[in-house]
């Protein structure tokens, strides 16, 4: 302790010494820049002293803050990005090679509960970026939710025989043929446990009777799972058909038996948008009503379809020549 009075005089910047144990620490500080204290090693040279760095971590404070500011200023402006958001935590769900398990919907959880505590207890600046946070969790959750409550049976097997079933929906494959979407139903040999809870079956050839919605009808037909895409990143109908509980497709070129007919409570929209089709049909003529009335419905035709599927090229208008004036 007694060398510390020369190396005082020495180094210029000696505020105290105090003693530690068998070591001795000093406190050096630059009177000319604040007398910032500082601790070091008796071995320590002046020249290894090095510029605090509380100046470089506000700065960065200072900058990350900035927009939480700019953010808060237009908090009334705000309120159209909740749906962008939420529909990005959709994204999120689907963006999944599999189905997320408890730790994301935890995670998605604890986003709602923090948006919650910043709400009651937090600063006013913070809760725009929480609020999107939280909104990227609750689609997340609407996702998952969504998937579980449309869950149903999947038919895991090709299927030959006896299908029956209610008439909920009729439309009209790329074919023009009659397509029937069919719910409670019921498949000879196969367990109820098992069998889907709607089919669509495309009907080819004639037909004794026109089915229409509400209507319990029978038949015998094939069925298979709906397919997955025919190529990388194309249509996934097998995910369409799981959010349209749609368990199995197939086809029958068997007759359509009716065995009870439809009630007057029994799917009113699709009822109402048969009358549609039928009102059209019978006001204008056959070619033109069969356009009007695809429209009117929904359904597609030969006159809507390309050899690709898409609508048919209009024919080119003639034109006079130049010569005819």
């Amino acid at each position: 302790m007694t060398t510390g009075l020369s190396d005082a005089a020495g180094m210029g910047g000696l505020t105290f010494l105090k003693p530690s144990g068998a070591q001795d620490r000093a406190c050096l500080g630059n009177r000319g820049s604040g007398n910032k204290v500082r601790a070091l090693h008796p071995q320590a040279v002046p020249g290894d002293l090095e510029p605090p760095a509380a100046p470089v971590a506000a700065f960065a404070l200072r900058a990350l803050w900035r927009p939480v500011e700019a953010l808060a200023a237009a908090r009334g402006f705000l309120f159209p990005f909740v749906p962008v958001f939420l529909g990005i935590g959709i994204g999120l769900w689907f963006a999944l090679l599999s189905e997320p398990g408890w730790p994301a919907y935890a995670a998605a959880l604890s986003a709602l509960a923090l948006w919650a505590w910043v709400r009651w207890r937090g600063h006013e600046a913070l809760h725009p970026p929480v609020a999107a946070l939280a909104c990227l969790g609750a689609g997340f959750l609407a996702a998952g939710l969504r998937a579980a409550l449309v869950a149903a049976p999947i038919l895991g097997f090709h299927y030959y025989g006896a299908i029956e079933g209610r008439v909920i929906a009729i439309d009209r494959s790329q074919s023009d043929a009659l397509r029937l979407t069919l719910d409670r139903v019921v498949l000879e040999r196969t367990d109820p446990r098992r069998t889907p809870e709607r089919v669509r079956i495309t009907i080819h050839g004639e037909q004794p009777m026109e089915p229409a919605p509400g209507m319990t009808v029978a038949l015998t037909g094939h069925l298979d799972p709906p397919l997955p895409p025919a190529e990388p990143g194309g249509f996934d109908f097998r995910r369409m058909a799981y959010f349209d509980r749609l368990g199995a497709v197939g086809y029958t070129r068997t007759p359509v038996v009716l065995l009870e007919p439809a009630h007057a409570g029994d799917s009113p929209v699709n009822r109402l948008r048969t009358a549609i089709r039928e009102g059209v049909q019978a006001r204008f003529p056959r070619r033109g009503g069969r356009l009007h009335r695809g429209r009117a419905d929904g359904r597609r035709g030969r006159h809507q379809r390309r050899h690709h599927g898409g609508p048919a090229p209009l024919r080119p208008r003639p034109y006079p020549s130049p010569s005819r004036g």
